[in-house]
């Protein structure tokens, strides 16, 4: 301990030592910042788009006033930097050092903002023109956000003030926001100030409505003794209590007619924020329901079974009537897979989706066209928990808009034990393959992240984030279907203070502490709007590959979403978009997709047979394996199976024989890509991520992702001569192209014969 105290107070002598140097960095940047200025007048001089030089300009001037803010301040931050897990060690060197940090970063954006630009203005590079948003002009249309008929990108902060100056390249949503303790007595009753706020808003831009479920009134605690029970994070109140309707349509009726008038609705009344509601032993977020909620189990339970005596038998029980039943909530992990677990599992998930179609149907009861969305959290659908109540497919047909709050990351503050590590540099598979299931329920609808978690999540908080990475994962984000997000968080104010909230450890590392990684989400937002076109080609593609989801079988099997990882990650690097689909998704949407894939599907209900087979006989191909289709919904065998001929009903042992098949048959139903990328592999798997769209008869548009450990090197091939073009720079590119660590490649590739 003496010699770690040895080195801070020489650390600290250090800094002291070379305080000039604060000094030196500001001269440096002010240099800099003319530099930059002289080669935006030549720019202008030949009428060349210098938008994105302008961000680079206004981002540095931000951040330089913030560096002074964080000088003066120092003992605030040493607060933040003492509640991160990995740097509360180090706290009142890294608070010292913060501004001398953030004006090297300037510098580094500053620099290579001046050679981007005299390049360009040599005639070096070429780049696309970055389009002007104005927010009060965005609206949807056909899944996209849309400026007239030009599809747009939305990029914004949780928690950015409005203000000109933080609204300025950095996002200007509107929002609004309603909550239960707004209704004021029994008699529905209005708080008037919280309607004046609404009714005085001049915003015309687009946005959302955030419908709180944790502001909760006292009056009616005080007269519902039992009001909370069953109670969860984010939901403080009972669902199933009967005055919780009566305070919901109370709250919409006030305050939906007046919201009507108002843009803070075009991007959804966020119906809930992170819903769970988990009743397993011993989990996060688990806990008792009410007894409201247990008697509506009783009352569901007679559309589930012929009789008490049918009841009885699944579940080993000797209840004389269903008026009888009890049961202990929450519930012991080890009887998953039992027929009672199913049965409370499966209510959990309907009576959930239930409330959120009453508080749908309380809105739309006073506006008729109104949207409405749930943040839902990917990872809730992406793991094997299945205790959390949620129906992720239901719950998004339910809604208007795909909301969501997805995150990714490169590691990890908790050692959570996940998959992706083992082999990837970061995780991908939770946005792609999460974004692919939900677009595959709603086809035709936006994805709209209103809590982005690519930057800083709970598990991953980087005072100095990888801005490879970051670019990686928004742009396969925005492949997949993302279309618009506000990415956690935005902790300061106009003049740097940090915002008046509890003390938080993400606050000293989010956007606005790190100058290079807020103009890396802004830069790329702003790319993806000048080849807005493009990427929605990318989004756009059918997806003739479907892995079978049931849910079914993700109640009953502790594994069931790591099998379903697995099907997906064997067939994801060759260059064919994915998708999923359901009983619902064959029985309600054209079954234009002519291959599915059943893998450790185990437990499925009659009904989800039926669809299959019907997708079989009206020409679909399914690859299944021996363990799939086996049981029931209460683990008894199944009594129908699949039919088919050797051609349409192709079993398959392992991921290998799964991926040569699928393969095999894409190639003779001419659906894998003229253009080909190949990998020089050095391990026995592949790690670039490639989708690939067609432009016009000769042009395609390819977006690369290293997803792996290791540079990659890949070789892009095609039964023509391919001219590849960096989209970035109008540059022509090799055919063999080598990939750094979360490397990206966004190439236009035109053919000739």
């Amino acid at each position: 301990m003496k010699w770690i105290l040895n080195i801070n107070t020489i650390y600290i002598a250090i800094l002291i030592l070379l305080s000039p140097i604060a000094i030196g960095n500001e001269v440096n940047t002010a240099t800099l910042i003319k530099q930059l200025q002289v080669q935006l007048s030549i720019a202008k001089s030949k009428n060349i788009d210098t938008t994105r030089e302008e961000m680079t300009l206004h981002t540095a001037n931000l951040f330089l006033s913030w560096a002074k803010w964080d000088e003066v301040n120092v003992e605030q931050n040493k607060k933040y930097y003492l509640k991160h897990k990995l740097y509360k060690n180090k706290a009142a060197l890294l608070a010292k050092s913060l501004p001398e940090y953030e004006r090297q970063s300037v510098a580094e954006l500053l620099k290579s903002s001046i050679k981007e630009l005299t390049l360009v203005n040599q005639g070096k590079i070429t780049r696309k023109p970055i389009p002007t948003l104005d927010y009060a002009k965005i609206n949807i249309s056909n899944g996209q956000f849309k400026v007239d008929d030009d599809p747009v990108f939305i990029a914004d902060y949780t928690w950015k003030h409005d203000d000109e100056i933080l609204n300025k390249y950095f996002g200007e949503t509107n929002s609004a926001y309603i909550a239960p303790s707004h209704v004021i007595n029994e008699s529905g009753d209005i708080d008037k100030n919280n309607l004046n706020k609404i009714i005085e808003s001049k915003s015309k831009n687009i946005g959302q409505t955030f419908i709180s479920h944790n502001n909760i009134p006292t009056w009616i605690t005080d007269k519902h003794h039992d009001f909370t029970d069953g109670r969860r994070h984010y939901g403080v109140y009972d669902i199933d209590h009967p005055a919780a309707k009566t305070l919901y349509s109370d709250l919409f009726k006030a305050f939906v007619p007046i919201l009507k008038n108002t843009r803070a609705t075009d991007l959804g009344y966020m119906l809930f924020n992170e819903p769970s509601f988990f009743t397993e032993k011993g989990v996060w977020n688990s806990g008792i329901v009410s007894r409201y909620t247990h008697e509506k189990f009783r009352q569901w339970l007679p559309s589930q079974h012929k009789n008490i005596n049918s009841l009885n038998k699944l579940w080993n029980t000797r209840f004389s009537d269903f008026s009888d039943i009890t049961i202990d909530i929450p519930m012991e992990g080890k009887l998953r897979g039992s027929a009672i677990w199913y049965d409370w599992m499966r209510f959990n998930q309907v009576r959930i989706s239930e409330w959120f179609q009453f508080l749908k149907n309380e809105i739309t009861k006073y506006d008729a066209s109104a949207k409405t969305h749930i943040k839902l959290m990917p990872w809730l659908w992406n793991e094997n928990k299945r205790d959390h109540g949620m129906d992720f497919e239901a719950l998004l047909e339910q809604g208007d808009i795909i909301g969501f709050d997805a995150k990714s990351q490169y590691n990890s503050l908790r050692n959570k034990k996940m998959d992706w590590p083992l082999k990837r540099s970061f995780d991908w598979q939770g946005t792609a393959m999460s974004f692919d299931f939900f677009t595959s329920v709603q086809p035709n609808q936006v994805l709209w992240d209103s809590e982005n978690h690519f930057f800083t999540n709970v598990d991953f908080m980087e005072k100095d984030i990888n801005v490879d990475y970051v670019g990686a994962i928004y742009w396969l984000a925005a492949s997949h279907g993302l279309s618009g997000s506000k990415t956690w968080v935005w902790g300061r104010e106009k003049d740097g203070s940090v915002l008046s909230r509890d003390i938080d450890a993400s606050y000293i590392v989010d956007v606005t502490h790190q100058p290079k990684g807020l103009h890396k989400i802004t830069r790329t937002f702003m790319e993806l709007n000048a080849h807005a076109h493009d990427v929605v080609a990318l989004q756009k593609q059918t997806k003739p590959i479907r892995i079978f989801y049931s849910e079914t079988s993700a109640i009953n099997l502790p594994n069931y979403l790591t099998k379903v990882r697995e099907s997906y990650e064997s067939l994801y690097f060759e260059g064919i978009p994915l998708g999923f689909s359901t009983k619902n998704i064959i029985n309600k949407q054209v079954n234009s997709w002519p291959i599915t894939v059943i893998k450790g599907t185990s437990h499925v209900k009659a009904d989800e047979i039926e669809a299959l087979q019907r997708y079989i006989n009206q020409g679909g191909i399914v690859l299944i394996d021996e363990h799939s289709l086996k049981f029931n919904q209460y683990g008894e065998p199944q009594k129908s199976r699949l039919t088919g001929t050797a051609t349409n009903l192709i079993t398959f042992s392992t991921k290998e024989e799964l991926t040569n098949k699928v393969l095999s048959i894409a190639k003779e139903k001419h659906l894998s890509p003229n253009i080909q990328v190949i990998e020089n592999k050095k391990q026995s798997y592949k790690n670039v991520a490639w989708r690939i769209a067609k432009i016009s008869n000769n042009s395609y548009t390819l977006l690369l992702t290293n997803t792996g450990k290791t540079p990659a090197e890949i070789e892009i091939v095609g039964d023509k001569k391919l001219n590849i073009i960096d989209n970035f720079t109008s540059n022509k590119l090799s055919p063999k192209i080598t990939l750094p660590v979360y490397g990206s490649k966004f190439l236009t590739i035109n053919t000739k014969h």
